[in-house]
């Protein structure tokens, strides 16, 4: 059938118009003629290329919305792992802050004992160091006294003399 509507299609384009004055209409026909073939013959072959192309995109088109779910996850996951060593942080420096808060306590008490005690050990070597100068001083007059000519008599006098030297 298809070979008879081919046959009359083609044998009326070519020799009954041509007595007319112009091969517009014969030209339209055997361009549908044409047009019907190629989408008789290259159809499928159109369709199979166009839907695996359209296939390909589609494919490639889920890659991308994957990789974009990929990355908003990876992006998510590292946003919450910022925000919970930002909390790290701020607890370490809260711990960090009360340590040298204790630690400089800690530093000035001992320094303060440290401070008493030099105290201390200063006064009790000004006390022995005194002490010694006042034996030597004593001594020392005692024994010019005794070595010397003059002889005291009276005790009030050796403590005046003592007292003087020593003062």
């Amino acid at each position: 059938m298809n070979l008879k509507l081919l046959s009359i299609l083609l044998l009326s384009a070519t020799g009954l118009w041509a007595a007319g004055e112009t091969d517009t209409l014969p030209r339209t026909v055997n361009f549908l003629i044409f047009a019907w073939l190629c989408y008789f013959f290259f159809a499928n072959m159109l369709k199979r290329y166009f839907g695996s192309r359209r296939d390909e995109i589609a494919g490639a088109f889920e890659k991308v919305q994957d990789r974009i779910k990929e990355a908003k996850a990876a992006r998510e996951a590292a946003q919450r792992e910022l925000d919970e060593a930002r909390v790290k942080a701020e607890e370490i420096i809260g711990h960090a802050k009360n340590e040298a808060q204790m630690l400089s306590e800690r530093i000035l008490q001992r320094g303060e004992e440290e401070l008493a005690l030099l105290g201390r050990q200063q006064n009790e070597a000004l006390a022995v160091a005194n002490n010694r100068m006042v034996r030597a001083v004593v001594s020392e007059t005692m024994a010019e006294i005794l070595q010397g000519d003059e002889i005291l008599a009276d005790q009030e006098q050796v403590v005046d003399n003592l007292i003087k030297r020593v003062a």
